[in-house]
């Protein structure tokens, strides 16, 4: 019965250690964007990741991405890297778009195992960057102007 209750134990306790993690999600930025986004193992394996980059429209199924405009200037500091077990990487980028607003995702991709059949399953992530004049409320006022969701009307 210990043993039982043991290997229960374990099994709940290494649960949240068996993924990965992007931080934050969005970033909201005026005309000219610095920021970054971390990638965290939480496993008790090294992973490589990569990071690719694209414009998208925001829609009420999550949006349509395309390849990155040409009006939209991206400097990714690095592509991809190996994170140790349980640690992070922060990738850092300065974005300028000549046309706002502007949509920009960050896609970083692992290899999250492989199937019986011996495919490996890759996990695509993401974090998103919303550009605007301004930078307050750039991210609700974007959803609201495609139509992913509703203005609040005013009394």
């Amino acid at each position: 019965m210990k043993a039982i209750r043991l290997v229960l134990f374990l099994m709940i306790c290494s649960y949240p250690a068996m993924g990965q993690q992007v931080s934050p999600l969005t970033n909201e930025c005026g005309p000219k964007c610095d920021g970054g986004f971390t990638v965290s193992n939480l496993g008790l394996t090294p992973i490589i990741v990569t990071v690719t980059t694209e414009s998208f429209t925001p829609g009420p199924s999550g949006g349509i991405s395309r390849p990155l405009d040409s009006s939209a200037h991206v400097d990714l500091d690095s592509t991809s890297t190996r994170i140790s077990p349980k640690g992070s990487y922060t990738f850092g980028y300065k974005i300028h778009c000549d046309q706002l607003p502007c949509q920009i995702r960050f896609r970083p991709s692992m290899v999250a195992g492989k199937t019986a059949q011996g495919l490996q399953v890759r996990m695509v992530l993401g974090h998103a960057v919303y550009l605007c004049s301004k930078a307050h409320n750039c991210r609700m006022k974007t959803l609201q102007a495609t139509g992913v969701i509703q203005a609040k009307a005013k009394n």
